[in-house]
């Protein structure tokens, strides 16, 4: 009633909301689409829920509703944030350093305002590592939650950081039975069959399970990547601005698939996941950093600048460990392609029949007959991972 519909820019933090009276709607979601909203329109009216399941059976006009936008009764739908230009990057490596360490520790202190017990997902990697030490210089106490494989590099290397930092350490060790078994749960949840987002979606629903018994809110290093360069594709950029601008790119899309992971995979269990590396602040100081200052050819190494913010936080063997995605290390990915290649044959994939996109892969044709199970629909796979830029 203050605000009306600036109300959005007012709320710092993650969100997606619908308000309605008998005179009116009003519907958001924030800035960078950390927590999901979709909506359907029909002969029936307007329709919204957080998840596309709950919209199916209202046809196939089905949308992504936009991050950084709203939506009023009066007005249809509007933006409401846009990343600001940037005319002066900042160059002095001391002040970027200081900027890094400021920003993200206020992120985290941020994230920890709950009135439920707080943990941390611990990969052994960088980002989460940063992450629970963060935390655990404004915490007495705190747990971290590790998963994969017996004897996996990730489990190794979680242990390493829980022992230093003084965390309450679980792990939930799975085999390769167990992991196939949940296929159906996670591809329910994700409403995706994409091979490269399931790899990783299947650790993170496993331990989310573990994480629910503890806690109510996780905190991750997920999307440091995009605001870094982190991938390994990156490395071979040699120019700042083709650098940058493909940084904003990855950002702008995180909603579609890399955040729908993290909620999807949390949720299912009745956790939240908060986002530290995506606080709105850290963002935008993020990109107002010097491009070139990120090229993996600068400093030969990726994402040199979050390593050195925080080299007197954590171990060495762990600041400067080479980046492993959380899949991969786990070695989840290889397990799942090995099983799809044990049970489809060459004649059986020559065969498959689909809708939507050609099926590239059996892992990928593996997942498709599980989506399908869930979502008959002949539209379902045109819902999968896509994001229409052109609402109106």
């Amino acid at each position: 009633q203050k605000f009306g519909t600036q109300m959005p820019q007012k709320i710092r933090g993650m969100f997606s909301f619908i308000l309605a009276s008998d005179q009116e709607l009003f519907v958001a979601r924030d800035r960078l689409g950390i927590k999901p909203l979709y909506y359907a329109q029909s002969e029936e009216g307007l329709f919204f829920a957080s998840e596309i399941k709950a919209l199916i059976e209202h046809g196939e006009q089905i949308k992504e509703f936009p991050p950084g936008h709203y939506y009023h009764s009066n007005e249809g739908l509007q933006p409401y944030y846009d990343f600001p230009e940037v005319d002066v990057f900042l160059e002095d490596v001391e002040v970027i350093l200081e900027k890094i360490r400021q920003g993200l520790s206020q992120s985290v202190r941020r994230r920890l305002m709950s009135d439920v017990p707080v943990g941390v997902f611990l990969s052994g990697g960088l980002d989460s590592s940063i992450i629970a030490a963060l935390m655990k210089r404004e915490l007495s106490e705190l747990h971290s939650f590790s998963t994969g494989f017996a004897n996996s590099p990730d489990l190794k290397a979680a242990r390493l950081v829980a022992e230093y930092l003084g965390t309450i350490h679980h792990e939930y060790i799975y085999s390769e039975a167990e992991m196939l078994s949940v296929l159906p749960e996670v591809i329910y949840h994700f409403e995706s069959y994409d091979p490269a987002w399931l790899r990783s979606c299947v650790p993170t629903y496993l331990l989310s399970h573990l994480a629910s018994q503890y806690v109510k809110v996780l905190l991750g290093g997920d999307a440091s990547d995009e605001l870094f360069a982190g991938y390994s594709y990156l490395a071979d950029y040699n120019d700042g601005k083709t650098l940058n601008q493909e940084l904003v790119y990855r950002i702008k899309g995180l909603h579609n698939l890399n955040l729908q992971k993290l909620d999807r995979m949390t949720m299912a269990h009745g956790l939240e996941a908060r986002v530290p590396f995506l606080d709105i602040d850290f963002v935008e100081m993020a990109l107002t950093i010097d491009p070139t200052l990120k090229l993996y050819q600068r400093f030969g190494i990726e994402k040199w600048l979050l390593r050195k913010a925080f080299e007197d936080y954590l171990p060495p063997e762990i600041v400067w460990r080479d980046k492993m995605e959380f899949a991969h290390g786990s070695a989840s990915s290889k397990v799942l392609a090995a099983h799809a290649e044990a049970t489809i044959s060459d004649q059986d994939f020559d065969r498959a029949r689909f809708r939507g996109d050609p099926i590239k892969s059996k892992e990928e044709l593996l997942y498709y007959r599980i989506f399908e199970q869930y979502f008959p629909q002949p539209f379902a796979v045109n819902l999968v991972g896509k994001w229409d830029r052109t609402f109106h």
